[in-house]
């Protein structure tokens, strides 16, 4: 009885332990692209000429500087993070999956007509 209690307890925690973009994780800095993403891997050339970087201005506004435009954007909690970039004047919407891999950096990988924007974001401070 005393092993099964165990094993729910860290079930618990490791599913406890699953780690999602949030609005305040993005807004820590600038985000830009410095590498792939394939096969789990970090490695090559981004490949998300679109995204290359991002400055999320506040809880609804990012400035995405390869379009040099503000979109709006919005994270889907049912989505496991998934991101959506929206501009009304260029009436377009972009989604991406979104994992974290650490600290200072994301993966976002491109869904429908972006599935092929694949890359590694790395968080710039401030102070770099």
């Amino acid at each position: 009885m005393k092993k099964v209690i165990f094993l729910i307890f860290i079930l618990l925690l490791l599913v406890g332990c699953e780690e999602y973009i949030t609005i305040d994780y993005l807004q820590e800095g600038n985000w830009v692209a410095t590498a792939g993403y394939e096969g789990g891997e970090v490695d090559g050339n981004p490949e998300c000429p679109i995204i290359r970087g991002l400055n999320f201005i506040d809880e609804n506004m990012v400035y995405i500087e390869h379009i040099a435009e503000e979109f709006e954007y919005t994270i889907s909690e049912e989505r496991d993070g998934q991101i959506s970039f929206y501009s009304d004047s260029l009436s377009k919407r972009m989604w991406f999956d979104t994992t974290i891999i650490d600290e200072n950096g994301i993966v976002i990988e491109g869904q429908g007509q972006m599935e092929d924007q694949v890359c590694y974001l790395e968080r710039q401070t401030k102070e770099e």
